[in-house]
């Protein structure tokens, strides 16, 4: 018999730690813009995901074979394991929706068309040709969207966590270390 120890690193605890920086630092500023929202999405959607691998690793022994699922299909394996049923129009999973529908538009996103007017002239039209429209989902980035996701964040996270029932801050741990006995 021999021993060795292992170290069990988590990708959840590293991206939650980014994240959390990202607000800490946005936190601190007077004003928000929707392009400081973007990776604060992204990286709440690679958390989420993460620790949705996480945990169907732990508690689903076929995870393997549902890994390469869309999100939605593994959180619906994770319910089923839990035998519940998930509850996709309300928060936290239509938290979990939003953020993956933005990573989503980012990662895959098409040329989008947003206009202005109408005008009665072309001259009219000119007049404002230097203003910018946003489209309404970058509109909806903004401070307070920056406030509730971080709120929605930590509650989805608790929310999977429960699921499962493990333990509190489960999602924050970067690594186990441990001795093992294993035979040569």
């Amino acid at each position: 018999m021999s021993y060795f120890i292992e170290h069990e690193y988590t990708a959840q605890g590293h991206i939650i730690e980014c994240l959390f920086n990202m607000h800490r630092d946005l936190s601190e500023r007077d004003e928000i813009v929707y392009s400081d929202c973007i990776p604060v999405a992204v990286f709440s959607a690679f958390a989420i995901e993460a620790y949705i691998n996480g945990i169907g690793a732990k508690v689903v022994n076929f995870w393997d074979s549902v890994e390469r699922n869309s999100w939605q299909s593994k959180v619906e394996v994770l319910h089923a394991i839990a035998e519940k049923t998930p509850d996709w129009g309300a928060d936290p999973l239509n938290f979990a929706r939003e953020m993956f529908k933005l990573r989503d538009k980012l990662a895959h996103g098409k040329p989008e068309v947003v206009s202005m007017g109408p005008y009665p002239t072309r001259a009219d039209a000119g007049d404002h040709y230097h203003e910018r429209k946003e489209p309404e989902w970058m509109l909806k980035l903004n401070k307070k969207w920056l406030t509730r996701s971080k709120r929605m964040f930590i509650e989805t996270m608790d929310y999977f966590r429960d699921l499962h029932g493990l333990p509190d801050n489960d999602h924050l741990r970067f690594e186990r270390t441990e001795v093992v006995e294993r035979n040569g």
